[in-house]
């Protein structure tokens, strides 16, 4: 995971830059098209090196000794949101292009998208926030190009893990499940 720790520390600075200069965009997906090729260059060599392996073994998984599908299904790559917002924390931006990446490397496969918040605020809203959340994301996917037939909502509302201590930020989330 050393390698998505460091990709995710080029890609804050990478954020950082932008927000102080106008971007092109010209897919609208207000994602800029240099940062959409920076992420989705690192990515895929992340994704080869992880498959190749890093530590001089060959084989799929590298030093986490994981495939990318069984990190994205073991809840490896996940989206974090701030308090009562629906739009993801800049710092997962590295984690919804690698199952991007993904889904582009495996057009058969589909994912679904599950949605959470934490227990603060009634059961009504979070359930509403964890459905937004997840559609939030799967606009982003699409955006990139991925058929929203291949997406499939999941709301699963309040999640208690955190419940009672301060790892709410743990559990405002997005993450993944391959089909």
């Amino acid at each position: 995971f050393e390698e998505f720790k460091e990709l995710r520390k080029i890609l804050r600075e990478k954020i950082n830059q932008y927000e102080f200069m106008k971007a092109i965009d010209l897919n609208n997906n207000g994602i800029p098209d240099e940062l959409e090729r920076y992420v989705e260059q690192k990515t895929k060599e992340a994704v080869k090196n992880s498959q190749e392996g890093t530590n001089g073994t060959s084989g799929s998984g590298g030093r986490s000794g994981k495939s990318p599908y069984e990190l994205i299904n073991q809840g490896y790559i996940n989206v974090f949101f701030d308090t009562d917002s629906f739009y993801p924390k800049s710092s997962s931006t590295n984690d919804i292009y690698f199952v991007i990446n993904y889904l582009k490397d495996n057009p058969s496969a589909s994912v679904d998208i599950i949605g959470s918040a934490d227990v603060r605020g009634n059961t009504e809203y979070n359930n509403n926030l964890s459905k937004k959340r997840a559609e939030r994301v799967k606009y982003i996917v699409e955006k990139a190009g991925i058929d929203s037939s291949r997406l499939n909502i999941v709301s699963l509302g309040e999640d208690d893990l955190g419940k009672g201590s301060d790892n709410y930020s743990l559990v405002r989330k997005v993450t993944f499940k391959l089909k």
